[in-house]
């Protein structure tokens, strides 16, 4: 899948009905989740596995619908590597990336600033936080404002 038909998948959040709360995506290739990603479980969790696809803002509204906790904290899509295609594998984590590694910018919020320091994270390919009115991309510490 190309980075201009992921970025495609995620403008479609603009057409979420729930548009009060912030959606955090990182995007990640490895075995292993990257450094700085923490679970906080929820109870029912929504399922996971699911084939990242022009259906996801279908699906994150189901996983709202099951447990609308799932908005707090960030929805992780993987892959084991490079040539796989990306999967839902978890739903509500928290991400605490080393500040150290990210650029320094003004601080524009926690979400902002977690994002762009998590894009800098080993195993990390792209995060995105879609807002109620913009789209932003983040990719080893550039951030590309989506339309």
């Amino acid at each position: 899948m190309t980075p201009d038909r992921i970025d495609r998948i995620f403008l479609r959040l603009r057409e979420r009905t729930d548009t009060q709360s912030a959606v955090i995506v990182c995007l990640c290739t490895g075995d292993t989740l990257p450094e700085g990603c923490s679970p906080m479980p929820r109870e029912p969790s929504p399922a996971t596995g699911i084939l990242l696809a022009e259906d996801f803002v279908t699906v994150f509204e189901q996983a709202l619908h099951l447990n609308a906790a799932v908005h707090d904290g960030a929805i992780i899509v993987s892959r084991s590597t490079a040539t796989e295609d990306y999967r839902i594998s978890g739903w509500s984590y928290r991400l605490h990336p080393n500040v150290a590694a990210a650029p320094a910018v003004a601080n524009r919020g926690s979400a902002f600033n977690s994002c762009l320091a998590m894009s800098c994270v080993n195993g990390v390919d792209r995060v995105y936080l879609a807002t109620k009115l913009q789209l932003f991309s983040y990719q080893r510490g550039n951030i590309t404002q989506l339309n």
